[in-house]
């Protein structure tokens, strides 16, 4: 490389073949930045797919939740209907055959204790 001198003061580098160097595009500079904005696209790609997956799960997770809310009612009803107590007395009387004490029923009172 050979220096010479402007008008201005200013020194110009040329190579063997009197062809002044372009200042433009180096590696060495922008290698750093170029491997920077390159991982932060990948990341917000990444973190966009991931946000997708997870309204999708969430919009799932709702039907899911609907249903066995509906599930618990269902059963609900279906033990209401079971435990009512026109039901126990009616197959009480016509599975095992008790029938109603007739005159006075003995009460029997229990203490509750701390230890029962």
């Amino acid at each position: 490389m050979v220096k010479s001198e402007n008008r201005r003061g200013q020194f110009r580098r040329f190579d063997s073949n009197g062809v002044v160097p372009s200042p433009g595009f180096s590696l060495k500079k922008w290698a750093g930045p170029s491997l920077l904005l390159t991982l932060l696209l990948v990341f917000y790609v990444w973190e966009g797919i991931q946000t997708g997956k997870l309204v999708r799960e969430v919009g799932e997770l709702r039907v899911t939740k609907t249903k066995l809310e509906n599930r618990v009612q269902i059963l609900s009803v279906h033990l209401d209907r079971l435990s009512s107590f026109d039901r126990i007395e009616k197959l009480a009387r016509s599975q095992l055959g008790m029938t109603l004490p007739e005159g006075k029923v003995p009460v029997v009172r229990v203490p509750m204790d701390k230890e029962f």
